[in-house]
């Protein structure tokens, strides 16, 4: 229904209640959105669809395996989810994150959730790299610009990662967006590592 809407041949209510996007949608995409199709340019959806990560989440790869054919062409034909650097990264994230209204996880469910949503992180970052990798191959796409959440790709791993192993002589950038309660405080030597660029920009209040 993107393609629809970008054609023109569908509304922009008939795309958001085929697409249901997220909440932040009109804060964070919708310009983006608008801005291709004024230029008539290409967009790719890169992600996988929301429910099977929430599957990988729940049962671990063999999700994938149990989807119909028609549904498994919406996810990446490979995945690779090494115990790496990402990986020590996504856990320190997961320890941070708020348990909610529930007791907090043992210690050895703490281990076990972070492991199975790893694996949904790696699905995720397969995918977009794979549709990237798609995208670029077309003659008619010398530059493609992907869109995510910065824990994708900054230091150049998750997403960037699975990308140059795909394609290993492409030149790939990383442009990381920064919120700043000040702009006037910004210390970025401590921050050079996270990305090619840094984009500060001014937090919302």
């Amino acid at each position: 229904i993107l393609n629809q809407y970008l054609a023109g041949t569908v509304d922009e209510g008939a795309f958001l209640k085929g697409s249901r996007p997220w909440p932040n949608y009109a804060a964070d995409y919708r310009p983006l959105i608008e801005f291709a199709r004024l230029h008539g340019w290409r967009v790719v959806a890169a992600n996988v669809p929301r429910r099977t990560a929430s599957a990988v989440a729940s049962h671990g790869l063999d999700a994938v395996t149990q989807l119909s054919d028609s549904t498994r062409a919406w996810a990446a034909a490979e995945f690779r989810c090494p115990k790496d650097d990402y990986f020590k990264r996504f856990g320190v994230a997961m320890a941070q994150h708020p348990a909610g209204s529930g007791p907090p996880p043992s210690p050895g469910e703490l281990t076990a959730m972070t492991e199975r949503f790893y694996l949904a992180q790696c699905v995720k970052d397969e995918t977009m790299a794979e549709s990237i990798a798609r995208a670029r191959s077309d003659a008619t796409a010398p530059l493609v610009i992907q869109y995510n959440g910065d824990f994708h790709s900054d230091f150049s791993e998750g997403t960037a990662a699975r990308l140059k192993r795909r394609l290993p002589d492409a030149k790939v950038l990383i442009i990381s967006a920064i919120p700043m309660a000040s702009l006037d405080s910004i210390e970025p030597k401590p921050m050079r590592k996270q990305a090619d660029w840094l984009l500060f920009t001014m937090k919302q209040p």
